[in-house]
């Protein structure tokens, strides 16, 4: 594994936990 690879897989996370978080506050 590649330090950049780790990093695209980091920022993937970071992006599906905003639109997690999007979807949770237009829920409630």
């Amino acid at each position: 594994m590649t330090w950049i690879y780790l990093l695209k897989l980091k920022s993937n996370a970071c992006i599906t936990i905003h639109h997690f978080l999007v979807y949770v506050k237009t829920q409630f």
